[in-house]
Formats: C-alpha cells, sequence, structure tokens
C-alpha cells in the first residue's frame, strides 16, 4: 500500500496558503511522522489524505500492493483515523462501540470486541456509556480501536493528547506490537510522538 502526494496545496480564502506544493511518497511496513508548528497543516494534510478535505491543487493518490490506483471513493476502506477531534457516540456503552467500529472495520488477530476492551483496559467499563468516560478513556478507546483495526493505513492526529505518562507507555508498547505491515501515518508537534518513527515529514521546511 502506497500513499503518493503531488505538488499537493491548500488554500483557505485567497491568500492563506496552509499546504503548497507538497510531493511525497509513503509506503507500507513504515512508520511516519508529519511535525510542524502549530498552523502549519498536520490535520490539514490528514485530513486530505482520508478525503475529508479537497485539495486547492494537486492530488493524492492510493496505490494498492500490486501498483493499481485505488478510487477515492473507496479510500474508506483502507484507513482507520484517530484523533481528539474524532468524536465517539456518546450514548452507546463501552461495548456497544467497539462492536459497532467491529462491524465496519474488523480486528487484526482475530481478535473481538471483548479482547480489544481488555487491550485498552477499558473491560471493567464495558457497559458504562462512552459519554461518561474521562477524556483520556476516550483518547485511549480510540488509539486502540484504530491500531487494533483490520485497517492497511492508519491515521494518528496528535495521539498523545489526553494521555499520562503510564498510558503513553501502553501506547508505546502497542504500536511497536502491529506497526508491522501497516502504513501508520503520526501527524503531532511532540518530540515524543516521533520516537519509533521511520522519517519524519517537516511541514515547517
Amino acid at each position: 500500500m502506497e500513499i503518493h502526494l503531488n505538488q499537493l496545496s491548500k488554500r483557505y480564502g485567497q491568500v492563506h496558503w496552509v499546504i503548497r506544493g507538497l510531493s511525497f511518497r509513503f509506503f507500507t511496513n513504515r512508520v511516519y511522522g508529519i511535525s510542524g508548528s502549530n498552523g502549519a497543516g498536520k490535520t490539514t494534510l490528514l485530513s486530505i489524505m482520508a478525503g475529508m478535505q479537497i485539495p486547492s491543487k494537486g492530488v493524492v493518490q492510493y496505490l494498492g500492493s500490486d501498483g493499481s490506483k485505488i478510487p477515492p471513493d473507496q479510500w474508506y476502506r483502507y484507513f482507520t483515523l484517530a484523533a481528539p477531534y474524532a468524536d465517539l457516540y456518546d450514548y452507546l456503552t463501552l461495548r456497544e462501540q467497539v462492536v459497532l467500529f467491529q462491524k465496519f472495520k474488523g480486528f487484526i488477530q482475530g481478535q473481538d470486541a471483548e479482547d480489544v476492551l481488555r487491550v485498552v483496559m477499558l473491560d471493567h467499563k464495558a457497559d458504562d456509556f462512552v459519554k461518561n468516560l474521562s477524556s483520556g478513556m476516550k483518547q485511549r478507546l480510540k488509539l486502540g480501536l484504530a491500531l487494533l483495526s483490520n485497517s492497511e493505513i492508519i491515521f494518528l492526529d496528535e495521539p498523545l493528547t489526553n494521555l499520562d505518562a503510564g498510558i503513553r507507555a501502553w501506547y508505546a508498547g502497542l504500536l511497536q506490537q502491529v506497526r508491522s505491515n501497516r502504513l501508520i501515518i503520526i501527524a503531532s508537534n511532540e518530540p515524543e510522538d516521533f520516537k519509533m518513527v521511520d522519517e519524519i515529514l517537516d511541514l515547517n521546511r
């Protein structure tokens, strides 16, 4: 699986260019970091690669393992995104939330909803409503769902948000376990997020 960016640009309004003339190639079995100061376009770039925003100029291409181009209306089949702004369903229980996710994406290594709840250390909260979770627990659930999903591409936007030191270590361990044969892209301005990446795309350059 590959993602190619060719002269990608994004403009808001008439004059504010967030991203301009960006070309880059992302390959499977690698972890990438997207760095940059606030406002550099990290979240915008992830949104464009996920098909949630349209670039002002340039092209994004998904290529399958055989080199064939994947139509943009099929991209959703290949990726999962976790971000602080990505909502969960407040009035589902945790178990219902995980089961619903499983219906759309599935989980790696034959895991089911109960397995995932144990991995994210929230099995004791399985029957609680999502809305009653702390912000840190919600972030842990989002990261677990993304990293354990059966998706070939994982987009992580500011994954360390709302995580304390112990849970950051849990996240790092889980990322290390599941990184093989995936294309993982992490957008962040925290150096800690880039300890396990293979290459960094710096949007400030």
